[in-house]
């Protein structure tokens, strides 16, 4: 028969086997043991171990001696309890129940589900066997103060939840007195837990005992004046106020686990994305693979709206997620992301934790948040997110809660997550929209110029609504007058702009939080005309740039959206007609010597390319083609593989080849060169 191994860690650290101990005396041992146990599963890394066993002043042979501490621990366990070296560390493998820890979650997620069909009884029930599991403090007998430092705090932060949350449905369920002296205890065990503080008052109070409550009131608040400096917080003095009036006081959530939202107010005038709204709001609330946490990504261009359409999407699942909503603008799209740790403070605050409980570290605060969030079904909106290293601290660790992102770039580096490229209105989406700013009957009589209108502003949502905004107050303005002043490609981004609305700064923005490179990629795409290009065409009029490379970073940054397969099987790019014009104004900023040059190296690829295809193609004239003039070279261009069908070529390239016809009166003043004909 086989024997049965069981751990406990909350509380002193001990191992049983058939129910007698395992006597495991050697500290280091038990530092060892205790880590892996914490991480039951997961792969413990080889330097955390070390500088939990040596705190950062390592023998030379740290490593060596590390695994034979594993061997000796191996051979104390016995293969019941499997410690298996992995890349970069080791895990424990434990069979099912044979550690309170795992309990103790397992009752937590029954808990859970029994709310979740509001059977609070059972939920109860479960808690008060999660807490049950609690000795007292966690691991004190093992002597690592870096692991009670960067890990005993989240797992202690867990159970003063479920203590929490216990006690709000006892109260619930009116069990008053009996969970006086208890909640008593551990207030005096926990000082400076609010939460546990405001249910003893309410206890008390609903147990005729108004003195006691209001002296629990006094020695909180003296306790938090003179120790952090800091008065009680908002639930704590409702509570107290309450019953100085002699009012009811409820037997409401404490701090951290009250259902929350911090959501934006919902967008009255939203239209279309039927299918997007749908789809998103799927993947938030399918569930995913078991044990995984459902994130979505929403990327686009700037004003696309993709702001509007997390804020909608996450009010209309706002029920499939009982224990709140988190909302945080990461701002993200400018040169000046917000801080991380900023953030994890804000998340915290709004989870119950004040600024002065909690941890100083990104990674300390990273996994309080993951603790606070563990086992509780919260939607998190990370609204303009930077990119993947800001978002990754402020992901949850555990099922049930869920994950909206908003930002320019397409973020591939989130594992497992789905993505929606946002593309702009249909025309019908944008006369939509404009018929919700403005009357629709002055919409309806002016179809045809409502309809440029949105094509005018590249059916951009922010475009369309500063239209309406524009129109909206001057009820006698034509929508024809205002599409007339649209058309001029010059003026375009200064009529799309009222109050603080305005594309152009929205694009700014963006443009100042890009990477030096990138910019440049962006002002010299500005060079091409509005026609779709290849990616070896912007490499030509960089300074010896990676036309590839720069197509892919536009891309990333949302600048830049694929337009499909040329005739010669190359893959062409596109930017939004208003990033197209934006360009083409901060390439007008450009040094003009620079821009000549950029110019001219573009030219010199086409005429090389031309001139490979020239005696391919029929000539009326029937004349050969020109020689080509001395020193044009077409740099580092696949000549033959582009030209190999020289009909597909001309095909693909006849709009860059008639605008670059267009500037051949700079290159003919060139000393040397002259215009060459095809």
């Amino acid at each position: 028969m086989a024997a049965v191994i069981h751990f406990r860690v909350l509380g002193n650290l001990e191992v049983q086997r058939n129910g007698a101990p395992v006597v495991i005396s050697a500290a280091k041992l038990r530092i060892i043991l205790a880590s892996l146990l914490l991480r039951a599963g997961r792969v413990v890394p080889v330097s955390v171990l070390v500088d939990r066993l040596w705190e950062h002043e390592p023998p030379a042979e740290a490593r060596a001696a590390l695994q034979t501490y594993v061997a000796r621990l191996r051979r104390l366990l016995g293969a019941d309890a499997a410690i298996h070296m992995r890349t970069g560390g080791y895990l424990i493998d434990l069979p099912a129940r044979s550690c309170d820890l795992q309990e103790f979650d397992e009752r937590l997620r029954a808990a859970r589900t029994a709310l979740d069909r509001d059977d609070r009884a059972a939920a109860l029930e479960a808690l008060r066997a999660a807490t049950a599991l609690w000795r007292g403090p966690i691991l004190v007998d093992v002597d690592s103060a870096a692991l009670h430092r960067e890990e005993v705090p989240q797992v202690q932060e867990r159970y003063l939840e479920a203590a929490v949350r216990r006690f709000d449905l006892e109260l619930e369920l009116g069990h008053d007195q009996a969970v006086v002296e208890e909640l008593r205890a551990l207030a005096a065990a926990y000082p400076f837990q609010e939460g546990l503080r405001t249910h003893l008052m309410r206890a008390l109070y609903r147990s005729g005992r108004q003195a006691e409550a209001l002296k629990v009131y006094r020695d909180v608040a003296a306790l938090l004046r003179t120790e952090l400096g800091v008065d009680p917080g908002p639930e704590l003095r409702a509570v107290h106020q309450a019953i100085l009036l002699g009012e009811t006081v409820d037997g409401g959530a404490a701090p951290g686990s009250t259902a929350l939202c911090q959501l934006p107010p919902a967008i009255g005038d939203f239209v279309g994305r039927v299918e997007q709204v749908a789809g998103i709001a799927g993947l938030l609330t399918s569930g995913g693979a078991p044990a995984t946490v459902p994130i979505v990504v929403v990327s686009g261009v700037a004003g696309v709206g993709k702001s509007a359409l997390a804020v909608h999407v996450a009010h209309r699942v706002r029920d499939r997620f009982p224990d709140g909503q988190l909302y945080v603008n990461l701002g993200g799209g400018g040169p000046a992301p917000r801080d991380v740790a900023e953030v994890l403070s804000e998340l915290l605050y709004a989870l119950g934790l004040r600024p002065d409980a909690q941890p100083h570290s990104v990674q300390a605060r990273a996994a309080t948040f993951r603790a606070r969030v563990a086992d509780r079904r919260i939607l998190i909106v990370l609204d303009d997110a930077a990119g993947a290293g800001q978002v990754a601290p402020l992901l949850p660790g555990t099922a049930g809660s869920a994950v909206l992102i908003t930002s320019r770039r397409s973020l591939d580096e989130i594992p497992a997550a789905g993505r929606h490229r946002l593309q702009p209105f249909s025309v019908a989406e944008g006369i939509s929209l404009l018929a919700q700013i403005l009357d629709p009957h002055r919409v309806a009589g002016e179809r045809p110029a409502a309809e440029e209108l949105v094509d005018l502003c590249g059916r951009l949502p922010l475009a369309v609504r500063i239209i309406g905004a524009k129109l909206q107050p001057r009820p006698t303005l034509r929508l024809r007058v205002l599409a007339d002043r649209l058309q001029d490609e010059h003026r375009r981004l200064d009529e799309l702009a009222v109050g603080e609305l305005a594309v152009r700064s929205e694009l700014a923005v963006g443009y100042r939080g890009l990477a030096g490179p990138v910019q440049l990629a962006l002002r010299r795409m500005g060079l091409l005309s509005g026609e779709s290009f290849a990616a070896w065409t912007l490499g030509a009029v960089l300074d010896g740039g990676d036309g590839e490379r720069a197509v892919e970073q536009l891309m990333a940054a949302g600048l830049l959206e694929p337009a499909g397969l040329d005739p010669t099987g190359q893959l062409r790019y596109r930017p939004h007609d208003l990033v197209a014009l934006f360009a083409r104004e901060l390439a007008g900023g450009e040094d003009e010597a620079a821009v000549r040059a950029a110019h001219r190296r573009l030219l010199d690829t086409y005429v090389v390319l031309a001139h490979s295809v020239h005696p391919r193609v029929l000539r009326k004239d029937g004349l050969p083609p020109d020689p080509l003039p001395e020193g044009i070279t077409a740099g580092p261009v696949d000549v033959a593989g582009l030209t190999a069908d020289p009909g597909a070529w001309l095909q693909a390239e006849r709009g860059q080849l008639c605008t670059r016809s267009r500037r051949r009166a700079g290159w003919a003043t060139t000393p040397g060169r002259r215009c060459w004909r095809t």
